[in-house]
């Protein structure tokens, strides 16, 4: 069959694909696992990377996977640049797994006199916070105020809470089977010309304790000046206080104030202690705690910020 030129152009033009402009989206930042970390020390050597980075994670989170068996363990390092409230929770029942879980965060908490008298620090990692997803239908989840550094996140089954951070399989048997883990964060703003904020503070606001703590401890935003710290008794600098109301007496005057140490035998500690790991002030009081409501009190100095109360 013989076609005229302008046939033939015509029936070019009917079969030429339609243009389409290629378009970008903003990924989510994921982790495709080779093989879990299954000690905190394996995980250093793989970190996830900072999720305040906005070239590595467009939307501040990544999405890690893997499978718990009996008694495992799967540990991941991430960084933050600044200060997030920092969310981390596991998708096994949207997804229809039948792992129970459990999340455990650490900082790395470096202080000897912490491993020696801190039941919270295992071998230097201090476990900062921990949930078991079997008190609210499978899914544990985490939500804390964290300053810039590296954290841990370990996963495990419900049951399985006490273990070796440095030896693999080292706990209990737990639950198993796959999960997801979402962790995220949100910068809270915090500019250097706003000072050192706190950002928690353990016993928490609200909790009830069962034991007198050896330790308060308070987490800030930025590195604090120890020369501008004291908690010395009537002294006229004294710029930390902790006030004690016997039970169902809280706010009904002024409270007694408690006396923090004056001495404390194991070194570097005095009545108070500042480490640069995780910018965290700890408070050692000088007697142990009766039961009761107490209120720590941080004066903090407006000639330098304004916002200081």
């Amino acid at each position: 069959m013989s076609v005229s030129t302008t046939q033939r152009r015509a029936y070019s033009r009917k079969r030429r694909p339609a243009e389409r402009r290629p378009r970008l989206e903003a990924l989510e930042g994921r982790c495709l696992l080779s093989g879990p970390d299954n000690t905190l020390p394996l995980a250093q050597l793989h970190p996830l990377g900072d999720l305040n980075d906005p070239a590595a994670f467009p939307l501040h989170r990544t999405e890690v996977a893997g499978t718990i068996s009996a008694a495992e363990v799967n540990w991941f390092a991430f960084s933050l640049g600044s200060a997030s409230t920092v969310t981390l929770n596991t998708l096994d029942q949207a997804a229809g797994s039948p792992f129970v879980s459990t999340l455990s965060l650490y900082n790395a908490d470096s202080d000897i006199g912490d491993e020696v008298n801190d039941t919270f620090d295992q071998f230097g990692y201090r476990l900062l916070a921990r949930d078991d997803g079997a008190n609210h239908g499978g899914d544990a989840s985490l939500t804390r105020n964290l300053g810039a550094g590296t954290y841990f996140v370990a996963v495990s089954g419900s049951g399985n809470a006490t273990f070796n951070p440095y030896v693999a399989d080292s706990g209990f048997n737990g639950s198993t089977g796959a999960y997801d883990l979402l962790i995220s964060a949100n910068s809270l703003g915090i500019a250097a010309t706003d000072g050192s904020v706190v950002l928690s503070y353990d016993p928490a606001a609200g909790s009830v304790t069962n034991q007198s703590p050896l330790v308060l401890r308070v987490d800030f935003s930025a590195a604090l000046n120890p020369s501008t710290i004291n908690t010395t008794l009537n002294d006229p600098g004294q710029d930390v206080h902790l006030y004690y109301w016997q039970p169902g007496q809280f706010g009904q005057g002024p409270g007694t104030e408690v006396p923090f140490a004056s001495f404390v035998s194991l070194p570097p500690y005095g009545p108070f202690y500042f480490t640069d790991v995780g910018n965290e002030l700890q408070l050692i009081p000088g007697q142990r705690l009766q039961p009761g409501t107490y209120q720590l009190v941080l004066d903090g100095d407006q000639s330098l910020h304004a916002s200081a109360s």
